[in-house]
């Protein structure tokens, strides 16, 4: 609002309505409070990752039919193999209420089909890329048997070459080869200009998608997480994941700050040292409990004298 307002005030001063722009004063300056910014522990990226891969996957609520024609049957091949109903129905040549039809006859409650979900969020969680660099990833950018391991080519321009080399975890390689593999078994375009993670009908994804399938993701490993008794996962987005990225690369690699800034791409290492602060403060707080063992190793010698002495 005080921007539009010293917009229209520019105005005025400038058509000599007014002398200067009172908007524009060191007192109308509103100081905005940055918001929290997390990542989320190991066990709750291991959770978040369960979580959407069962988002790929169709759920059953009931036993099929015991008694199955040839047309739902055919449904539920198609179904196994991971298409949707809208795929299904244009494959077999009929309306997608009749495939509706027999999906209830064999008691599915979704079937969404395989999309990539989990894939999404292994890229994001275990390579720290930026989620608009995951959407335009195409699958002749990704190498899975160089001598060097498993790497994306990813395009960008603050690298002199112009593009950056990101090396994949041999976990994340085969996730990623099988996914190009389960695209390839339903008949998705796989050629070098094919997305890697494409929308339903193959092209390039969006932000807002990845945004949706994280919040599902998140919501039911949140339940998961309090059934066991464990808080939920925090507020999480494509940048928590960049952030978890970078929480676990500088202890894996023994804070090695400058392969990691390589690694997600920060030519300043603000947002990278922020979150090795952040990974300090949890090592102060062990400070307390060596403090306390401390404590209690001297009260256990002191024991010993006291009792040495009275013998």
């Amino acid at each position: 609002m005080l921007q539009i307002l010293a917009a229209i005030l520019d105005e005025a001063v400038e058509d000599e309505l007014l002398e200067s722009n009172p908007a524009r004063s060191k007192r109308m300056r509103v100081r905005v409070p940055k918001p929290s910014r997390t990542f989320l522990e190991m066990d709750e990226l291991a959770a978040l990752l369960q979580a959407a891969g069962a988002q790929d996957e169709p759920a059953h609520e009931a036993a099929p039919h015991p008694r199955l024609g040839v047309r739902t049957l055919q449904v539920e091949r198609l179904l196994n193999k991971g298409y949707q109903p809208r795929q299904i129905a244009k494959r077999l040549g009929v309306a997608q209420g009749t495939v509706s039809f027999h999906l209830r006859r064999l008691g599915v409650r979704v079937g969404q089909g395989y999309c990539g979900r989990r894939v999404m969020v292994e890229i994001l969680g275990r390579s720290g890329v930026r989620v608009s660099e995951l959407c335009d990833l195409r699958i002749g950018q990704v190498r899975l048997h160089g001598s060097d391991g498993g790497r994306f080519q990813v395009l960008d321009s603050k690298t002199e070459a112009g593009v950056r080399q990101v090396q994949m975890t041999p976990d994340l390689a085969a996730a990623v080869s099988e996914h190009i593999a389960r695209l390839r078994r339903l008949g998705a375009p796989t050629g070098p200009m094919a997305f890697l993670v494409p929308n339903a009908r193959g092209g390039r994804t969006n932000r807002g998608r990845v945004a949706r399938v994280l919040a599902k993701a998140s919501a039911r490993a949140s339940e998961q997480q309090c059934g066991r008794a464990l808080p939920p996962l925090p507020d999480t987005t494509p940048h928590t994941l960049r952030r978890t990225y970078i929480s676990i690369a500088l202890l894996a690699n023994s804070f090695d700050v400058k392969w990691v800034m390589a690694q997600v791409g920060h030519a300043d290492s603000r947002m990278t040292m922020n979150v090795y602060a952040q990974l300090e403060q949890r090592v102060k707080r062990e400070h307390g409990e060596s403090f306390d063992r401390l404590v209690r190793q001297a009260s256990g010698a002191h024991g010993e004298q006291s009792l040495a002495r009275a013998a």
